[in-house]
């Protein structure tokens, strides 16, 4: 049966949430910490899918921690001090092992390493189409990756999507914050155009009551098998969408990057489906 309810993970097992507070003068010692908040399929010590990072994970006196841990939730908004902040512990009780996962049937992964290695190795063997930035120009840190096939019960979108974070086109604000940059690459087919099946950031996406405005095409070349044009306002880098018969590559940037340095990369945007 599925988990449902808030959980963290520690030595293996759910640990679910439960309504019962825990004085703090019963809170024994510091065991652990929730490491990552969100619904991962590879699940790890740490995990939770209600705890925020860094929120201690704690043994109760008198209590068997194989049966109950206790939880240090801070109350206050982010903005107090943390010496001034207002904590309680919320009792978190054990509950069923966590299990093995079969990674060949995961399609759907980001921000984990292990989970979109899987992933992508999965489209490779399902997507003859696939294209990857794969080289020496581009060591890419693949972060994301998707894939939903035509006709998928309840996808949003059909193709295949990857998300890279390129060292290059890292920035930084006018208050001095560093911000990641991102290319996103999307797959889809003529099909998907034609049903309105594509990712909600596309170029293309819209219809008759949500009209999309297309910049114009400023260069068209070919590439590594594909005929890409280049849409844009005169912005850099602008959109490059890439085709080759019926299926579209669109790649969208976040973040800084040239043109001169996006053209570039296309050289190691090569084919890598049907790979084992």
């Amino acid at each position: 049966m599925p988990i449902t309810g808030g959980y963290v993970i520690y030595n293996g097992y759910y640990y679910m949430t439960t309504d019962e507070l825990i004085e703090a003068s019963h809170i024994d010692k510091q065991i652990g910490q929730v490491e990552r908040t969100g619904e991962w399929v590879i699940k790890k010590d740490g995990d939770s899918n209600e705890f925020v990072p860094g929120a201690g994970l704690y043994t109760i006196q008198g209590i068997d921690p194989s049966d109950k841990l206790a939880v240090k939730v801070n109350l206050s908004s982010r903005q107090v001090d943390p010496k001034d902040a207002v904590y309680e512990y919320q009792a978190v009780k054990r509950a069923e092992a966590v299990g093995q996962v079969d990674t060949t049937r995961i399609l759907a992964s980001k921000n984990d390493p292990e989970e979109v290695a899987a992933v992508i190795a999965n489209i490779r063997k399902i997507d003859p189409h696939l294209y990857e930035f794969q080289g020496p120009r581009t060591k890419y840190k693949l972060t994301g990756a998707s894939y939903a096939d035509e006709g998928a019960p309840d996808a949003a979108w059909y193709g295949t999507g990857l998300t890279y974070e390129p060292p290059e086109a890292v920035y930084r604000e006018s208050d001095g914050q560093t911000i990641q940059g991102f290319l996103f690459v999307e797959e889809y087919s003529e099909k998907s155009k034609e049903e309105g099946k594509l990712p909600g950031g596309s170029l293309f996406y819209g219809d008759a009551h949500n009209p999309t405005r297309i910049p114009g095409v400023r260069e068209e070349f070919d590439l590594n098998g594909l005929h890409w044009k280049v849409y844009g306002d005169g912005s850099e880098p602008g959109v490059y969408v890439g085709q080759q018969g019926n299926r579209y590559y669109e790649i969208k940037l976040q973040g800084k990057l040239s043109g001169k340095r996006m053209k570039e990369s296309l050289r190691d945007f090569v084919p890598t489906g049907g790979k084992k």
